[in-house]
């Protein structure tokens, strides 16, 4: 059996860096005091990007490995709840994934109850991003488990993938 794409994704243009979302609001933000609280009390070090209000940092995964996480200061209304995205990517490229990798990720969807492996292009290059959406008000405990599965959901894919440890 053979598949053909229906599209071709280094047609896409524009596509903001937070993962897409039917609510996306594209107003510009404030970091949201209440990640950096919940980071400080678990106690993971930071950076903040200022213009995309997100929060940024590496998680020691295991092994000798980490793993960069994304917490994004923007929230939205989800059936009543202010959530938030964690994201991870797990491979960037210059061209599109092949349709191996990106079938593998489709596959990979399957297991994960919460969140999801998503494809995303910006300024050409092309990210796989493992995301979670997150209560806005989760304690810094249940924060802090949600960043260490997306890490690690994130890593295992770049070792899988690459053998690398880059990201």
């Amino acid at each position: 059996m053979s598949y053909q794409l229906f599209y071709d994704l280094s047609e896409m243009k524009n596509i903001n860096a937070q993962p897409p979302s039917d609510n996306q609001n594209t107003t510009p933000c404030e970091p949201d005091p209440r990640v950096a609280a919940a980071l400080d009390e678990i106690g993971f070090a930071y950076e903040i990007d200022e213009h995309d209000a997100c929060y940024y940092f590496l998680l020691d995964t295991g092994e000798g490995r980490s793993h960069g996480v994304i917490i994004s200061s923007r929230t939205m209304q989800c059936m009543g709840a202010e959530v938030r995205a964690i994201y991870s990517i797990c491979i960037e490229s210059d061209e599109p994934l092949d349709p191996r990798t990106a079938n593998l990720l489709l596959r990979e969807n399957a297991p994960h109850t919460r969140g999801a492996w998503f494809i995303s292009l910006q300024e050409g290059i092309h990210y796989a991003m493992f995301r979670v959406t997150v209560s806005a008000t989760a304690d810094a405990k249940t924060l802090g488990d949600w960043i260490n599965m997306v890490a690690r959901t994130a890593d295992a894919m770049e070792k899988r993938l690459t053998g690398l440890d880059e990201l």
